[in-house]
């Protein structure tokens, strides 16, 4: 009865071993190439013979002659072997090759101002590949660990050390409200910016796990709202004053609308400012 063969009792580096030896048709070359002795060799090809079982080669005048089965071994090899290698080596990246999809997220006013810029540049760059956008959710670090994410745009107080973090950006903020508010409110005071009702935005409204501002989760803290705002509740502690915050919204386009058509005014970011400062964490 034959011996079932595992392949895990195999030593993967006896096939490559083999493909020398079937190039060569000679122990010594074979050994040359491989930077060992031809008796280390003989031996290996010892232990391939006793795994196989067969004898692989016969030794004659004019070399080492591959048997029916090294012969047949030998050419799935020449197709396995490359492959192996692809496996432990990948190929390196192209662009302008890859088929692959990448997914990027981030909050929501950078998907007007920013992500369509990106979608144009990655188009020209990677034509055949696909890019996914989508919003910034509280599986954000569970995603970039799974390699279901591959880049974040968002605001991160704290970040994992298996994540590389760079600054893109500097956020500046301003108070909008009623076209036809505009000039009165550029001059408001403290109070008399208190006095009207305010637009709050809170990027993720569902989130229960919000420290400071910030959603926790997995080592990566989030900001879910706009961070200006605490600095405004500082001033307005100081003073004995409290906001009339009477909208939430998810996003500063809809903040923005609001404002447009009521007496309310609303905290959003500017256009980004690019910045060259970068780390990583």
């Amino acid at each position: 009865m034959m011996n079932e063969i595992h392949i895990s009792n195999l030593d993967l580096n006896l096939l490559y071993l083999f493909s020398v030896v079937y190039e060569e048709r000679s122990v010594t070359r074979a050994a040359e190439r491989l930077f060992v002795s031809p008796s280390a060799v003989s031996h290996s090809l010892g232990r391939l013979r006793r795994f196989i079982g067969d004898d692989l080669f016969i030794r004659g005048a004019s070399g080492m002659t591959p048997t029916p089965r090294a012969q047949e071994i030998a050419e799935r090899l020449r197709r396995l072997l490359p492959q192996l290698q692809d496996v432990v080596a990948p190929r390196a990246f192209s662009p302008a090759t890859s088929t692959r999809s990448f997914g990027i997220a981030t909050i929501p006013y950078l998907t007007n101002d920013v992500l369509p810029a990106v979608a144009v540049a990655f188009n020209r760059a990677a034509p055949d590949a696909r890019l996914a956008m989508r919003l910034l959710d509280y599986k954000v670090a569970e995603d970039l660990d799974a390699g279901a994410l591959d880049v974040a745009l968002g605001n991160f107080r704290r970040t994992p050390p298996q994540l590389i973090v760079e600054d893109l950006f500097e956020e500046q903020t301003v108070w909008v409200g009623r076209r036809d508010e505009g000039a009165r409110i550029g001059k408001l005071s403290l109070r008399a910016l208190v006095s009207r009702p305010h637009i709050d935005v809170l990027f993720n409204v569902a989130i229960q796990q919000v420290n400071d501002g910030y959603d926790v989760r997995h080592g990566l803290e989030r900001l879910v709202m706009q961070d200006s705002l605490a600095a405004v509740e500082a001033a307005c502690s100081k003073a004995g004053l409290e906001r009339n915050v009477r909208w939430t919204a998810s996003d500063s386009t809809a903040a923005m609308r609001i404002a447009a058509r009521s007496e309310g005014v609303a905290l959003v970011p500017t256009a980004p400012h690019c910045t060259k400062s970068t780390h990583w964490g």
